[in-house]
Order: structure tokens, then sequence, then C-alpha cells
């Protein structure tokens, strides 16, 4: 039987793409953020580009109302990291895994924050970079998502998964799955028995070859779900 975790050949599985995880906890060494590295690494092993960025380090302004703040030109005058980090590391990338602890039942703010200001150059007032340029970028991606919280309970994480799940199919990003772990303290996630770093890293190892199957009535289809290196998800959508 072939070792799951044996090294794979980059040729194999396709043309080298771009992940990057967007650490969203308040914590620097947060859970959510110890699997999201996980999946980096695992993406890293199965030789794409992959990079981690927390997002608290390089985004410290929140949106505000781009009819006091656009300066005469239009342009986003909010000074901090993120204009750095939408265009030059997320537009690019092919791939975005979102990284969030559960905050009173929903995604952090610092991921809300960053979705909001998508608006400073999504909106036809925008700056000098140009909406079509921006629409073009931030479309058609893969997207996983990391999920922490105290609870177990599946209820407990709906809202964040819902709210992925609408983001996704209004950007048509295809939304390819879910790691989560049930941890607090900082390292808890290290104890977590359903093993979130190891399905961390599978998830990311094969995170470009998985497709989300979303059917409707007209669509053909194989009466077989799983066959095979030719169904695209070699493990659950939702792990641990």
């Amino acid at each position: 039987m072939t070792d799951p975790r044996s090294p794979i050949d980059p040729g194999a599985r396709g043309a080298r793409k771009k992940l990057v995880a967007l650490s969203c906890s308040a914590r620097p060494d947060g859970n959510s953020r110890v699997v999201a590295q996980a999946v980096v690494d695992g993406a890293i092993e199965a030789g794409h580009d992959a990079e981690l960025i927390h997002l608290p380090d390089h985004i410290t302004q929140l949106f505000r109302d781009c009819k006091t703040c656009r300066d005469d030109e239009g342009n986003c005058t909010i000074d901090d990291g993120y204009k750095d980090v939408l265009w030059n590391k997320f537009l690019p990338a092919d791939g975005i895994v979102w990284a969030t602890p559960i905050y009173w039942y929903g995604v952090s703010s610092q991921m809300k924050n960053f979705l909001d200001r998508f608006f400073c150059y999504y909106s036809d007032e925008g700056d000098s970079f140009g909406t079509g340029s921006f629409v073009e970028g931030v479309l058609d991606k893969k997207a996983g998502l990391v999920l922490s919280a105290e609870e177990n309970s599946i209820a407990a994480r709906m809202p964040a998964i819902q709210e992925m799940i609408m983001l996704c199919d209004y950007l048509h990003h295809d939304f390819v799955g879910i790691v989560q772990t049930t941890a607090n303290s900082r390292s808890d996630v290290k104890n977590d028995p359903n093993a979130p770093l190891t399905n961390g890293f599978e998830f990311g190892r094969s995170f470009f070859e998985r497709h989300e199957t979303n059917y409707r009535a007209d669509i053909v289809r194989e009466k077989v779900i799983w066959q095979g290196e030719k169904s695209g998800y070699k493990r659950p959508f939702f792990w641990g």
C-alpha cells in the first residue's frame, strides 16, 4: 500500500499553483492559525507555492465611509497594509484558505473586516486600480475554511460555514472543504484527538485536486461517486 504521506511528484498534480492562507485570529499563535500552517505545509509538500498571512500583522484599521475617506482621485486613504495583501497576495492566488476562530457564533472581526474592505475596490466609485481589474482578480478561485471553536457543536459552526458558502457562491469560488478543531487555550489544538494538524496537512496536499459538487437537475453526472483519482475528493468535505 502506498504511504499517503509519501513525496509527491508535482508534475503528476498538474501546474504549480499559489495558495494563500489568511489567519484571521486575534492571536498570533491561535489554534486556527496553527491548523492553517499545516495546510500551507501540505500544499508546499505537494509542490505548490503557499504562504500564511496573519491579517492582524498587516491590517490595523476598519472599513469606513468611502464618501468621506477617499482622496480627490477616488483612492482609498486607509493607511495600513490592506492594499498590499489584497493586490499582491490575495488577488494573484489560485486558492484561498480562510482560518478563523468562532467568535460569538460567527467569523472573527479580522476576517469580516478584510471582506468589508473589498468595497473600497469593488465600488464603481473605486480607485485608480480600476474596478474591472479587481473583479477579474477576485473571481474563480478554490477556497477552503479552517475553523476553531471551544464547542464541538456543529450548530455553533453553521453561521460561519453558511457565510463562507454564500461568499463562495457570489465570487464563483469552488468551496473544496473544511478542517476544524475543537480547541480553546494556546496549543490546545495539538491535543485534539481528531488530528486536525494531520487533516490540515493532507487537505493542503490535495487542495488543488479537489472540487465542489453542487448538482442541479439538468447536470449529467456519474452514478458512482468514488472513482479513485477521477473523483476529485479523496476525503470527506468536512474533516475533524
